[in-house]
């Protein structure tokens, strides 16, 4: 059984994608043109809201069994892995929830037994799976981390980048740093994948009703619109980072706490982590690559996550935290599709022009404005000629 009218979810709200004329949510089932390989726990196959292509499984102590494409070994026993697959692409067809990318073609690439173990191997395999496909996927999502270096994972990461996949990973949940305790990249304590640069790693919001300004309840892991409490963070980045964020080694922070996607048994459930926020920047890579196609090279992997990070509201905005309580000194953006698209029609046109000029010298401190618009784009405290700039520097921008 499952719920017979559709969820819009907060995480997809708070990012704008419900806005997003490539996601085009409306009730009808029009499927994102975009291939994501999720390496978890796998996918329920024939769960109603998702549209799950194929899958392997690598497991057993790292050793990869084959199994056809229409066959359940790729199934999943936990839920993890079909949770964060609806995240990214629940299906837009008026049941259950929606994803980020609706109706995306989603691929279970399993590296987790029924007893939630797995092994560094069994992720290398599922990577290398996708390199034997990379003229059809286009995205990784990995919401799981391991401790150390790991020269073999990095290099498989690596290989998938240079023919043009982009890879998303969850920063993790220890409320550290993910280059661990000592700060230093290629060390023992390092929260992989995250930590590598050729990945886009992804760092949690807490957010309980989809909506900027800080006037939800409480999530339990801080305020409404703040960072989470559970989440990793990054102090120091390395020099060798191919894209420049102000979150220092993490891109971007998305939703993560209390999100509602799918779940096993056809049925539908609420999960708070990074890696629940990872697959809400998976769904953005995926509305990016529908509108203007996919990477061939490890320079347009980096482009796409330069224009995401860009695109990004900051932290200090009216779109951004009510409470700056971001752990480091490197406040990573909020992932969004235009942060200049006042009205959240999908471009930066004459509507949002009139916006901002019927608030001109309100402070974004005004609620109305700071819950429904982005205004005070240069975070200044007062709508002015910056603002103005700002809306100029976008104008004509869309996703369509």
């Amino acid at each position: 059984m499952y719920p017979a009218a559709q969820t819009v979810p907060n995480g997809v709200k708070r990012m704008n994608a419900h806005r997003s004329p490539i996601a085009n949510i409306n009730g009808i089932d029009q499927r994102v043109d975009v291939d994501v390989a999720v390496i978890d726990t796998g996918i329920q196959p024939d769960h109603p809201d998702l549209n799950v292509v194929g899958g392997r499984r690598f497991y057993s102590a790292g050793q990869e069994i084959f199994r056809q494409s229409q066959d359940d070994q790729f199934g999943d026993s936990n839920g993890h892995g079909t949770h964060v697959a609806g995240i990214i692409g629940a299906l837009d067809n008026n049941i259950g929830t929606v994803g980020a990318a609706p109706g995306a073609r989603l691929w279970a690439l399993k590296v987790f037994n029924d007893n939630d173990q797995s092994y560094l191997s069994d992720v290398v395999a599922a990577i290398d799976w996708v390199l034997e496909n990379v003229d059809t996927v286009a995205v990784i999502n990995i919401s799981l981390t391991g401790e150390g270096y790991h020269t073999a994972l990095r290099n498989a990461i690596r290989n998938a980048v240079a023919q043009g996949v982009v890879v998303v990973a969850a920063a993790g949940n220890d409320a550290q740093d993910i280059y661990g305790p000592d700060g230093q990249f290629k060390t023992n304590d390092d929260v992989v994948p995250a930590a590598y640069p050729e990945v886009a790693a992804i760092s949690a919001l807490a957010d309980r009703d989809g909506l900027p300004g800080g006037v939800g309840s409480s999530t339990g892991y801080g305020p409404d619109d703040s960072f989470a409490s559970f989440s990793n963070f990054s102090n120091l980045v390395t020099s060798s980072n191919p894209v420049y964020s102000p979150g220092g080694a993490i891109d971007l922070m998305m939703p993560g706490t209390y999100i509602y996607s799918t779940h096993i048994n056809s049925t539908y459930s609420t999960k708070s982590g990074t890696s629940m926020a990872a697959p809400h920047a998976t769904g953005l890579v995926a509305l990016y690559i529908a509108a203007h196609g996919r990477a061939t090279h490890a320079a347009g992997v980096y482009a796409i996550r330069q224009a995401l990070i860009d695109s990004a509201s900051a932290q200090s905005s009216p779109r951004g935290l009510c409470v700056l309580n971001d752990p480091d000194d490197n406040p990573e953006p909020i992932g969004y599709l235009i942060p200049a698209d006042l009205n959240y029609d999908g471009v930066v046109d004459t509507p949002d022009l009139v916006i901002l000029t019927s608030a001109w010298m309100l402070t974004d401190a005004e609620p109305y404005f700071c819950r429904r618009y982005d205004l005070a784009l240069p975070p200044n405290n007062v709508i002015d000629v910056l603002d103005l700039a700002e809306l100029a520097r976008y104008w004509g921008v869309g996703w369509d």
